[in-house]
């Protein structure tokens, strides 16, 4: 997993920007950085990882349905 520190515009002198934006790609993060704020790019272990996360997040939307439809299917009767 990588992290990365940015630098804090509290820190940036009154006349120097620091600002950045993030690309996202299916292999790596771009950091574009400007003024006092370094460009960067974490790169994937491997391309695709972004696959593996999208089937944990359907497996977690389907197991989610089906607690759902359980729930459903439970009466509750009143005293």
């Amino acid at each position: 997993m990588h992290y990365l520190v940015l630098a804090a515009i509290l820190e940036t002198p009154g006349d120097e920007d620091c600002y950045g934006w993030v690309n996202v790609y299916r292999d790596r993060v771009e950091l574009v950085g400007a003024g006092e704020m370094q460009s960067a790019v974490l790169q994937f272990p491997e391309a695709g990882v972004c696959d593996k996360f999208e089937d944990l997040r359907l497996d977690a939307d389907s197991k989610a349905e089906q607690e759902k439809d359980t729930l459903d299917r439970i009466e509750v009767s009143a005293p």
